[in-house]
């Protein structure tokens, strides 16, 4: 039914949370700290981070079960460089979320949150690493073409099942 590969759609969320998350934690620190919301708003700094090392996990994971396939028309040492940015980007959300608890578990400690706002921003180096090496393995090796035989197929399959049934309609 859906032949199309996961890992390539399953690693946008991570990485649009990757480069989200150091702007809603700076606002939300200003607005904690000026006393415009409660210290307790920062839970949606935590909850983002809890979504963003599940995302990143489960888009190593789709990798993972592509890698076999991809790595027969790409090559090891294309196919290496991108695994090894993409296996950082899940340990770069796990540190962020354990950062964007210690705001939270250790009461008036504020200045935890523009901490983690920093480490957050440092956090989208790997993102664009990570990022930059599937799209040359996409747009400059091809990695895509290994999964065109068998959507091509599906689409010559439903292209002429359509034929078929104009040809009944005549």
């Amino acid at each position: 039914m859906f032949d199309l590969p996961l890992h390539p759609i399953a690693v946008h969320l991570p990485i649009a949370l990757g480069i989200l998350i150091p702007f809603v934690a700076l606002m939300l620190s200003v607005l904690i700290l000026k006393f415009e919301v409660k210290p307790i708003a920062w839970v949606v700094v935590v909850a983002l981070c809890v979504v963003y090392f599940g995302s990143a996990k489960f888009a190593e994971e789709q990798g993972e079960e592509d890698e076999h396939k991809v790595e027969k028309l790409v090559g090891h040492d294309a196919l290496e460089e991108h695994e090894e940015a993409g296996e950082q980007v899940p340990l770069v959300a796990l540190v962020l979320l354990g950062f964007a608890i210690a705001p939270l578990a250790l009461r008036r400690q504020k200045w935890l949150m523009f901490v983690f706002v920093l480490a957050s921003l440092g956090g989208v180096y790997p993102l664009y690493q990570a990022g930059h090496s599937g799209g040359e393995l996409v747009y400059k090796h091809g990695a895509a073409d290994a999964h065109l035989k068998s959507v091509s197929g599906q689409a010559e399959t439903v292209h002429s099942s359509e034929e078929r049934d104009h040809d009944h309609d005549d």
